[in-house]
């Protein structure tokens, strides 16, 4: 048999490929295997820059990015009127009270002026209410504490705290205000009160104000019934600026009412600044 088959093959029967001849079935079966993933490559390729150039400018609007106009301290309706002219939908977001900006008027705007943004952006803006007035309570006769809390709730800031003697207020009463009982003040404004230190006493006792800041000094002294008198100044590094390294008059001492005391105050070297 194998006889026969050389014999068959050196007769012609059997063709072998030979080199530079056209692709061998093995070689086609090759190809079908290989060309769907090539085609699907390609055509990946060829969906990706059709989406990227073609449908996304066309979905996001490219190129039609423009600068929001500037509407805030115009009335609202002339805000809405500029902003739908240029192609954006303003939105009222919220009202709120202003001192400076006029009731009805813009106050701010979201995005802010000069932004560049799509057109059809939606726009929210904040219109004033104008100012919010309240009426000052009556804080003679009370606490001091709570007059400081009545004129925080009430969105005003408690002022200056004076301290005088009375003989109608007890101590640590209040016993005047800036600003009379039912007056209407704006948000944000101050109101001054005097605090009663009580009946006037025969003298007073020197407070220790060594080592403490000016600040704190002239509360104490003013809580006290005395008078500041004359600052100065000595150098010294080792100490806070306006620290109290000496007093005119030593503590504990007793003296007559009015009477002042004149502080001596750290200041540090000044470095000059090359």
């Amino acid at each position: 048999m194998e006889n026969e088959k050389e014999e068959f093959e050196q007769n012609g029967e059997i063709e072998k490929d030979e080199p530079g001849s056209f692709l061998s079935w093995k070689d086609l079966l090759q190809w079908q295997y290989i060309r769907w993933p090539v085609a699907t490559f390609l055509a990946m390729i060829l969906l990706f820059f059709l989406f990227d150039k073609a449908l996304m400018p066309l979905y996001t609007k490219h190129g039609q990015e423009i600068k929001i106009p500037d509407v805030t301290g115009l009335s609202y309706e002339e805000a809405q009127k500029i902003l739908q002219d240029h192609g954006f939908r303003p939105i009222l977001d919220h009202k709120a009270n202003s001192t400076s900006v006029e009731t009805g008027h813009i106050i701010s705007q979201s995005p802010v002026p000069g932004s560049i943004v799509k057109s059809n952006r939606r726009t929210y803006l904040t219109v004033s209410k104008g100012e919010k007035w309240v009426r000052v309570p009556k804080l003679v006769g009370g606490s001091e504490r709570d007059a400081v809390l009545q004129l925080r709730q009430l969105d005003l800031v408690p002022g200056k705290r004076m301290y005088e003697f009375s003989s109608f207020y007890p101590k640590g009463v209040v016993s005047a205000q800036s600003v009379p009982v039912g007056d209407s003040l704006s948000v944000g404004d101050t109101v001054d009160i005097q605090i009663s230190l009580g009946d006037i006493p025969e003298n007073l006792t020197v407070p220790n104000l060594i080592g403490k800041s000016f600040e704190e000094a002239k509360k104490i002294l003013s809580a006290s019934g005395f008078q500041i008198g004359l600052i100065t100044y000595q150098l010294n590094n080792d100490l806070l600026p306006e620290t109290v390294i000496r007093q005119s008059l030593p503590a504990d001492n007793t003296v007559d009412v009015g009477a002042s005391i004149d502080l001596v105050l750290s200041r540090i070297e000044e470095k000059n600044e090359e």
